[in-house]
């Protein structure tokens, strides 16, 4: 879910950019895949995420979807704080170090898949997570 966030508004939190795709067999009254979510939470969890949000300066970001066995979407959520500017520098470094391996491997002909494994792991170190909340996606 890159690029994925959840924002207060109205009272409510509501989850934008996350990619879920049409239904293959619905017909023309099908959901738009990126349009923004409700996320249905107890007041208490909201009062506490967006009071982190708007105290600390945090962000609220989805970790994985998923369904419980009722069958119901599961969205687990983090409160994540944006790297200082030494913590960037260090990260732009690793990642140029990465692709300099990547353009070694294939000069000897390996395949891409490690390419993609470096860049995840890279993505995953972009924002430290702070604290970890389930909640139900509506």
């Amino acid at each position: 879910m890159p690029r994925s966030y959840a924002a207060e508004r109205g009272g409510e939190i509501w989850i934008y950019n996350v990619y879920i795709p049409e239904y293959l067999q619905a017909n023309r009254f099908n959901h738009e895949p990126r349009r923004p979510r409700k996320l249905l939470l107890h007041k208490r969890e909201i009062g506490k995420l967006a009071g982190a949000v708007q105290k600390d300066g945090k962000t609220i970001v989805p970790l994985k979807l998923y369904f419980n066995d009722k069958g119901r979407a599961k969205l687990e959520l983090a409160l994540a704080r944006g790297k200082k500017l030494h913590d960037k520098r260090e990260t732009e470094k690793e990642a140029r170090l990465a692709t300099r391996e990547i353009a070694a491997v294939e000069d000897h002909g390996l395949t891409r898949q490690v390419f993609f494994a470096t860049v995840f792991n890279l993505l995953e170190s972009c924002a430290q997570v702070v604290d970890r909340v389930c909640i139900t996606c509506g």
